[in-house]
């Protein structure tokens, strides 16, 4: 693998532990990275060297894995070759292969990324494999479409979620689709039996359905990790011209915890490192 590939995604990896806004983007990283394994196959030998004997999907692969309690089985994986070593004996042999490539060839199994490593350890269970493997970072966002009117409560929460509006802040910073977003609390009695957080996004125009599924689902990953108490978020895209209370209410009486700033943009590349 590509040593600066490797430590970029590691760094990411860092950050993401301590800052949930980070995640979307490391798991992104990740699926998209080559990672190594203990084991074997007799499509490679690992003392000829990695670099042009990376697996691909469907190849026959014996790995390592380690008893666990809950599981059959977690099977180890590393971002570097020196994170390997941390946990792995030295003499033992190796594979490199796609993430996505293992994460489908290991489905249902628990794994764990750089365990023993002093930075940043992960555990990766089925479920959230399998959202992974379709391309989404939480579970699946539901569509609430209300269809007469209803009455609704709408005001501040009563505790701010500090947290996860500076968490919040970093995500949309890295997406210039993104104009502003505001925050309330809402209780529609029709549908919940306590209230709850709502975003609203001012978005940009014209942009694709899937594009705004996966900015749906990053949002969904990254407040549901900033939340102590995890709960349902709902989401509501603004639109300037409605005459909708909840709208009104959000642009007109609130203020927005978030504005793109016009000028020039800063990636998340160079925020990462700054």
């Amino acid at each position: 693998m590509d040593k600066i590939k490797e430590e970029i995604l590691e760094s990411f990896f860092v950050k993401a532990v301590h800052e949930p806004a980070y995640r979307p983007e490391f798991l992104e990283q990740l699926m998209s990275a080559n990672v190594y394994c203990v084991g074997s196959s007799a499509e490679v030998n690992a003392q000829d060297g990695i670099s042009t004997h990376l697996l691909e999907s469907g190849a026959s692969v014996q790995l390592k894995s380690w008893e666990d309690e809950t599981y059959d089985c977690v099977i180890p994986f590393f971002t570097s070759l020196e994170k390997m070593r941390l946990a792995m004996d030295q003499e033992e042999p190796f594979i490199c292969l796609p993430t996505k490539a293992l994460f489908e060839m290991t489905l249902g199994a628990r794994l764990v990324l750089n365990p023993q490593s002093p930075d940043a350890t992960k555990d990766f269970i089925p479920d959230e494999i399998q959202y992974l493997l379709q391309g989404k970072f939480s579970a699946p966002v539901e569509n609430y479409e209300v269809e007469e009117d209803t009455q609704v409560l709408i005001g501040q929460p009563n505790e701010y979620p500090q947290f996860m509006i500076d968490q919040l802040i970093i995500l949309f910073g890295s997406q210039p689709s993104v104009k502003a977003a505001y925050l309330a609390q809402i209780f529609n009695q029709a549908r919940d039996t306590q209230p709850t957080l709502l975003i609203g996004l001012d978005l940009e125009e014209g942009l694709s359905e899937k594009f705004i599924q996966e900015l749906h689902s990053k949002i969904g990953r990254v407040t549901y990790d900033s939340l102590p108490e995890k709960q349902a978020i709902d989401l509501i895209h603004l639109q300037h011209d409605s005459s909708e209370g909840v709208v009104d209410y959000l642009v007109n009486e609130t203020k927005a915890f978030y504005l793109r700033n016009n000028g020039k943009k800063k990636g998340l590349f160079a925020r990462l490192f700054s």
